[in-house]
Protein backbone atom coordinates (compact mmCIF):
# COMPACT_ATOMS: atom_id res chain seq x y z
CA UNK A 1 0.00 0.00 0.00
CA UNK A 2 2.69 2.66 1.07
CA UNK A 3 4.33 1.83 -2.38
CA UNK A 4 1.61 2.42 -4.70
CA UNK A 5 0.95 5.69 -2.13
CA UNK A 6 4.05 6.61 -2.85
CA UNK A 7 4.41 6.69 -6.71
CA UNK A 8 0.94 7.69 -6.91
CA UNK A 9 1.79 10.91 -5.23
CA UNK A 10 5.35 11.31 -7.17
CA UNK A 11 3.02 10.98 -9.96
CA UNK A 12 0.31 13.33 -9.38
CA UNK A 13 3.75 16.15 -7.98
CA UNK A 14 5.49 15.77 -11.27
CA UNK A 15 2.39 16.57 -13.62
CA UNK A 16 0.77 19.57 -11.18
CA UNK A 17 4.43 21.35 -11.07
CA UNK A 18 5.22 21.02 -14.93
CA UNK A 19 4.91 23.96 -16.67
CA UNK A 20 1.28 23.88 -18.66
CA UNK A 21 -0.96 25.96 -19.55
CA UNK A 22 -2.96 26.39 -16.34
CA UNK A 23 0.11 26.52 -14.57
CA UNK A 24 1.32 29.70 -16.68
CA UNK A 25 -2.02 31.21 -16.14
CA UNK A 26 -1.57 30.72 -12.28
CA UNK A 27 1.64 32.29 -12.31
CA UNK A 28 0.24 35.32 -14.84
CA UNK A 29 -2.26 35.63 -12.32
CA UNK A 30 -0.45 35.78 -9.69
CA UNK A 31 2.13 38.67 -11.22
CA UNK A 32 -0.96 40.73 -12.30
CA UNK A 33 -3.15 40.33 -9.51
CA UNK A 34 -1.60 39.50 -6.35
CA UNK A 35 -1.89 35.48 -4.90
CA UNK A 36 -5.14 36.38 -2.42
CA UNK A 37 -6.79 36.96 -6.12
CA UNK A 38 -5.55 34.23 -7.83
CA UNK A 39 -6.73 31.78 -5.18
CA UNK A 40 -10.43 31.15 -6.94
CA UNK A 41 -8.73 30.30 -10.11
CA UNK A 42 -6.27 27.91 -8.51
CA UNK A 43 -9.29 26.46 -6.52
CA UNK A 44 -11.46 26.16 -9.96
CA UNK A 45 -8.67 24.74 -11.57
CA UNK A 46 -7.72 22.07 -8.94
CA UNK A 47 -11.57 21.11 -8.32
CA UNK A 48 -11.93 20.85 -12.43
CA UNK A 49 -9.07 18.41 -12.86
CA UNK A 50 -10.18 16.12 -9.63
CA UNK A 51 -13.52 16.07 -11.51
CA UNK A 52 -12.21 15.60 -14.99
CA UNK A 53 -9.87 12.20 -13.15
CA UNK A 54 -13.12 11.20 -11.73
CA UNK A 55 -14.84 10.66 -14.88
CA UNK A 56 -11.80 9.74 -17.01
CA UNK A 57 -11.65 7.14 -14.41
CA UNK A 58 -15.20 5.64 -14.43
CA UNK A 59 -14.58 5.06 -18.09
CA UNK A 60 -15.27 8.80 -19.93
CA UNK A 61 -11.89 8.34 -22.11
CA UNK A 62 -12.50 4.95 -22.88
CA UNK A 63 -15.86 6.51 -25.09
CA UNK A 64 -13.74 9.38 -26.48
CA UNK A 65 -10.08 9.22 -25.74
CA UNK A 66 -10.03 6.38 -27.89
CA UNK A 67 -10.76 7.94 -30.82
CA UNK A 68 -8.12 10.34 -32.49
CA UNK A 69 -10.38 12.37 -34.59
CA UNK A 70 -12.29 12.86 -30.92
CA UNK A 71 -8.89 13.95 -29.51
CA UNK A 72 -7.89 16.39 -32.35
CA UNK A 73 -11.26 17.83 -32.30
CA UNK A 74 -10.65 18.57 -28.22
CA UNK A 75 -7.61 19.67 -28.97
CA UNK A 76 -8.47 22.10 -31.46
CA UNK A 77 -11.12 23.50 -28.80
CA UNK A 78 -8.95 23.86 -26.29
CA UNK A 79 -6.07 25.24 -28.63
CA UNK A 80 -8.26 28.00 -29.78
CA UNK A 81 -8.90 28.79 -25.73
CA UNK A 82 -5.59 29.10 -25.12
CA UNK A 83 -4.77 31.38 -28.07
CA UNK A 84 -7.06 33.91 -26.73
CA UNK A 85 -5.97 33.73 -23.07
CA UNK A 86 -2.27 33.77 -24.20
CA UNK A 87 -3.03 37.15 -26.36
CA UNK A 88 -5.02 38.21 -23.86
CA UNK A 89 -1.51 38.43 -21.57
CA UNK A 90 0.58 39.25 -24.14
CA UNK A 91 -1.11 42.56 -24.63
CA UNK A 92 -1.59 43.87 -21.29
CA UNK A 93 -0.32 46.96 -20.53
CA UNK A 94 1.96 46.49 -16.84
CA UNK A 95 0.12 49.52 -15.86
CA UNK A 96 -3.39 48.78 -15.52
CA UNK A 97 -2.10 44.71 -14.70
CA UNK A 98 -3.67 45.62 -11.38
CA UNK A 99 -7.02 46.29 -12.35
CA UNK A 100 -6.93 43.88 -15.58
CA UNK A 101 -7.72 39.97 -14.90
CA UNK A 102 -7.25 37.58 -17.71
CA UNK A 103 -8.90 34.55 -15.83
CA UNK A 104 -12.07 34.93 -14.33
CA UNK A 105 -11.32 33.13 -11.19
CA UNK A 106 -13.24 29.76 -10.20
CA UNK A 107 -15.22 29.22 -12.93
CA UNK A 108 -12.16 29.62 -15.76
CA UNK A 109 -10.26 27.83 -13.87
CA UNK A 110 -12.41 24.88 -13.90
CA UNK A 111 -13.53 25.27 -17.83
CA UNK A 112 -9.69 25.40 -18.64
CA UNK A 113 -8.50 21.68 -16.77
CA UNK A 114 -11.48 20.60 -19.60
CA UNK A 115 -10.00 22.26 -22.15
CA UNK A 116 -6.28 21.05 -21.39
CA UNK A 117 -5.54 18.63 -23.32
CA UNK A 118 -2.34 18.18 -20.86
CA UNK A 119 -5.11 17.62 -18.05
CA UNK A 120 -6.95 14.75 -20.34
CA UNK A 121 -3.58 13.13 -20.77
CA UNK A 122 -2.48 13.19 -17.34
CA UNK A 123 -5.81 11.59 -16.15
CA UNK A 124 -5.75 8.95 -18.74
CA UNK A 125 -2.19 8.28 -17.77
CA UNK A 126 -3.18 8.02 -14.41
CA UNK A 127 -5.87 5.69 -15.03
CA UNK A 128 -4.19 3.52 -17.30
CA UNK A 129 -0.72 3.30 -15.13
CA UNK A 130 -2.14 2.41 -11.53
CA UNK A 131 -4.99 0.42 -13.15
CA UNK A 132 -7.65 2.54 -11.58
CA UNK A 133 -10.53 1.54 -13.98
CA UNK A 134 -13.52 -0.92 -12.30
CA UNK A 135 -11.79 -0.31 -9.33
CA UNK A 136 -13.46 2.34 -6.76
CA UNK A 137 -11.60 2.25 -4.20
CA UNK A 138 -8.22 3.10 -5.74
CA UNK A 139 -9.72 5.97 -8.23
CA UNK A 140 -10.73 7.05 -5.05
CA UNK A 141 -7.42 6.74 -3.09
CA UNK A 142 -5.67 8.41 -6.17
CA UNK A 143 -7.95 11.45 -6.46
CA UNK A 144 -7.80 11.59 -2.73
CA UNK A 145 -3.97 11.78 -3.14
CA UNK A 146 -4.16 13.86 -6.49
CA UNK A 147 -6.67 16.63 -5.30
CA UNK A 148 -4.14 18.43 -2.80
CA UNK A 149 -1.40 17.99 -4.59
CA UNK A 150 -2.86 19.83 -7.71
CA UNK A 151 -3.76 22.43 -5.21
CA UNK A 152 -0.40 22.36 -4.17
CA UNK A 153 1.17 22.46 -8.05
CA UNK A 154 -0.61 24.79 -9.52
CA UNK A 155 -0.29 27.60 -6.37
CA UNK A 156 3.18 27.55 -6.19
CA UNK A 157 3.01 28.80 -9.58
CA UNK A 158 0.89 31.22 -8.81
CA UNK A 159 2.81 32.27 -5.62
CA UNK A 160 6.08 32.62 -7.71
CA UNK A 161 4.21 35.38 -9.65
CA UNK A 162 3.04 37.17 -6.62
CA UNK A 163 6.37 37.41 -5.40
CA UNK A 164 7.37 38.70 -8.87
CA UNK A 165 4.47 41.55 -8.61
CA UNK A 166 6.46 42.07 -4.76
CA UNK A 167 9.68 42.78 -6.72
CA UNK A 168 8.20 45.59 -7.83
CA UNK A 169 9.71 45.12 -11.24
CA UNK A 170 9.91 48.05 -14.10
CA UNK A 171 7.02 48.62 -16.24
CA UNK A 172 9.04 47.51 -19.06
CA UNK A 173 10.25 44.11 -17.12
CA UNK A 174 6.44 43.56 -16.72
CA UNK A 175 5.64 44.15 -20.24
CA UNK A 176 8.36 41.55 -21.49
CA UNK A 177 6.66 39.09 -19.25
CA UNK A 178 3.56 38.81 -20.05
CA UNK A 179 4.79 39.06 -23.95
CA UNK A 180 6.63 36.09 -22.48
CA UNK A 181 3.75 34.43 -21.13
CA UNK A 182 1.52 34.72 -23.46
CA UNK A 183 3.65 33.33 -26.35
CA UNK A 184 4.48 30.64 -24.29
CA UNK A 185 0.74 29.85 -24.53
CA UNK A 186 0.03 30.28 -28.03
CA UNK A 187 3.11 28.16 -28.48
CA UNK A 188 2.12 25.07 -26.31
CA UNK A 189 -1.56 25.55 -27.95
CA UNK A 190 0.41 25.44 -31.67
CA UNK A 191 2.38 22.18 -30.59
CA UNK A 192 -0.55 20.50 -28.84
CA UNK A 193 -2.23 20.75 -32.26
CA UNK A 194 0.28 19.89 -34.34
CA UNK A 195 0.92 16.59 -32.15
CA UNK A 196 -2.70 15.13 -31.94
CA UNK A 197 -2.69 16.00 -35.96
CA UNK A 198 0.43 13.66 -36.13
CA UNK A 199 -0.98 11.21 -34.33
CA UNK A 200 -4.51 11.36 -36.34
CA UNK A 201 -2.54 11.20 -39.52
CA UNK A 202 -0.49 8.33 -38.73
Amino acid sequence: MFASILSMSLFALLMSVSPGPVNLIALSTGTRTGLLSAVPFVLGATLGFTLLLIVVGLGLYGLTGDSPVVRFILSLVGASYLVYLGRLIYAAEPAASKHQVVSKGFVSGALLQWLNPKAWSASASGVVMFELAGSASKLALFVALYAPICLLGIGVWAWLGARLRQRQLPESAMLRLNQALGLCLMVLALLLVINQLLELLG
